[in-house]
């Protein structure tokens, strides 16, 4: 075998090595998401208010729906702002914006053991199955990886 390839499989190596610990990562992340909708099951519900709803645009030209709301629990007032524990994009961003339009009332999912942790009741599972694209695309890149650079081995 060649200098250049052992170097070349070095590289890929690392390049694997890598890409299993983005996707260790990834897998985390999607399964902590999953979780945390999971466990607001649970949670009892309230009514709120939006008090704002947008569909705003970074620099790249990537949409995201930003929506504040209120409620009360036990008499104490709360502001949230989160919508889904899965991820809202494309054109779900305006469609969630137009049912979550100003002034309106909304149900409003609170963790009881921390009220100001709540998210929307209508939006909470929008997008869960896009939070598997990274840890799949990551596992794929790996085995990739790997079998470019066990294939050189002969």
């Amino acid at each position: 075998m060649d200098e250049g390839w052992l170097a070349a499989r070095a590289d890929l190596a690392k390049g694997a090595a890598f890409a299993a610990l983005f996707t260790v990562g990834a897998w985390a992340w999607a399964f902590h998401r999953l979780r945390r909708m999971d466990q607001s099951d649970g949670w009892p519900a309230t009514w709120g208010r939006v008090s704002a709803a947008s569909v705003e645009e970074d620099d790249e030209g990537h949409i995201s729906a930003e929506i504040t709301y209120v409620y009360t629990v036990a008499g104490v007032p709360y502001e949230g702002s989160r919508v889904s524990f899965g991820a809202v994009s494309g054109e779900l961003v305006r469609e969630v914006v137009q049912m979550h339009r100003a002034r309106r009332e909304v149900p409003v999912l609170y963790n009881p053991a921390d009220p100001s942790d709540a998210v929307l009741g209508l939006a909470r599972t929008h997008g869960m199955t896009r939070l598997f694209i990274l840890p799949v695309v990551g596992l794929a890149v790996t085995g990739w990886l790997v079998v470019v650079m066990l294939s050189g081995a002969g």
